[in-house]
């Protein structure tokens, strides 16, 4: 069977199988060019193996999907990624294979032939790297004997001037680079550690023409950017806290006797994130924390001043260092970008210093003397605690962020719940919760 005949009929198989399958594809921006050399704009939809299946286009949306064979166009290109393809000529050899059933001999000839592909430039100038995605082995068909081998489909082809296109095999591309380029040492050091991939041969062939610099080089490999790079951000906060604590075991220091009071709220933050919506934040944030209590008392009978109302006064002060872990949500993509938090929060308490209000009684005369007489009065027992303390708990937060050149103002409102991970001697667990309001710049 001649291969002319066979390659026609794998083409009109598989043209058949790659209309159904692209037919769904997406077609893209590109161009043609015929035969004549005119270049035709127009969508165009490409399968990997386009050589075989062959490459839909079409002028417009309103014409008909039409389909061309490397042999009906000079090439091809893509707009979005800037592919483009070249129609070569070339031969192949057929292998056939007779086996005698008498005495089991093989007889094998080869037939020249050809056909055209798309080849793919990799890299131009004094030389060319060519690539090409193929079913069939382009130098030699398979026999029936070599169907259980691994298949090769993705071959490369080598150029210098005024020379035909030399096949680079996976088993003897070293060897023929080598000779290829022995007037450039660095290429044939480089062919003699590279591996066979489009990188590797395209390094070479760029050491080459680094060596013949007549003709400019190009590297035409696609190095698409990332269209949705991570990103490491940071901002400078500043604000206000509104934080009250207290102990779950004190009469002075409870949670329904402490006040809260304000205090300033520094933080430094680093957000990991890219164009979705999503992203993770940590740093570090500091302020210092007080709680006052104020417990009224009234004098009982027996003493001078008795009845009257007393007030004894507590408090709790602290400094806090945290570092919260917590997840970023944004919505919209506009200038003003609405956003919520929540996560976790760790960090250190130190410097503790208390304050506790206590009734102390005082004698005018010594006690126990005739006609003695006593009165209540107050005092504050100050008093530090022995160690910093770690701590844990949760944070949620919602703010807006703008546009500013290449500023981010922010404005962030949160609120927090945390307590410290070992009780007191005296007083318990300290606990703490807190309403923050920051401003800041994100860079």
């Amino acid at each position: 069977m001649n291969l002319a005949y066979a390659l026609a009929f794998t083409f009109c198989l598989f043209s058949t199988l790659g209309v159904r399958a692209q037919s769904d594809a997406k077609m893209q921006p590109g161009y043609i060019v015929t035969l004549r050399g005119d270049t035709v704009r127009g969508l165009l939809s490409a399968s990997r193996f386009v050589s075989e299946n062959g490459l839909q286009f079409k002028p417009s949306n309103a014409d008909p999907v039409k389909v061309y064979f490397p042999a009906e166009l000079r090439g091809f290109g893509e707009q979005g990624t800037g592919r483009y393809y070249v129609s070569r000529r070339m031969g192949l050899y057929r292998t056939e294979t007779t086996i005698t059933t008498r005495s089991d001999l093989q007889y094998r000839r080869q037939r020249e032939d050809s056909t055209t592909v798309f080849l793919q430039p990799i890299v131009t100038g004094h030389s060319i790297l060519y690539g090409l995605d193929f079913h069939l082995t382009p130098q030699v068909e398979r026999t029936a004997m070599e169907a259980s081998r691994p298949q090769e489909t993705r071959f490369y082809f080598l150029q210098l001037p005024k020379t035909p296109l030399v096949a680079l095999p996976r088993a003897q591309y070293k060897a023929l680079l080598q000779a290829a380029f022995s007037d450039c040492p660095a290429a044939v050091a480089r062919a003699a550690k590279s591996h066979f991939s489009a990188d590797h041969l395209a390094e070479v062939v760029l050491t080459y023409n680094a060596c013949h610099t007549g003709v400019p080089a190009r590297d035409l490999r696609l190095h698409p950017e990332a269209t949705n790079p991570t990103t490491l951000t940071w901002s400078a906060r500043a604000g206000i806290s509104r934080s009250g604590a207290y102990y779950d075991n004190s009469a002075e220091l409870g949670s329904k006797q402490t006040q809260a009071s304000y205090a300033p709220l520094l933080e430094l933050r680093l957000r990991l994130g890219n164009k979705n919506p999503y992203s993770l934040e940590t740093g570090l944030r500091f302020t210092t924390r007080k709680s006052t209590a104020a417990n009224p008392h009234t004098v009982p009978a027996g003493f001078t001043n008795s009845g009257q109302q007393l007030t004894v006064k507590s408090s709790t002060q602290f400094s806090s260092l945290q570092i919260p872990v917590q997840a970023h949500y944004r919505f919209g993509q506009g200038n003003l970008q609405p956003y919520v938090t929540g996560g976790l929060l760790a960090g250190l308490n130190f410097g503790h210093k208390n304050a506790l209000g206590i009734l102390v009684t005082r004698f005018n005369t010594p006690p126990g003397s005739p006609g003695s007489t006593q009165e209540v009065g107050t005092e504050a027992a100050t008093y530090r605690e022995g160690s910093s303390q770690l701590t844990y708990g949760g944070i949620a937060g919602a703010g807006i962020t703008g546009r500013l050149g290449r500023l981010t103002p922010m404005l962030e409102v949160s609120y927090e719940l945390n307590r410290e991970a070992r009780a007191t001697a005296f007083h318990g667990v300290l606990f703490y919760r807190a309403f923050n309001a920051t401003v800041g710049l994100e860079f």
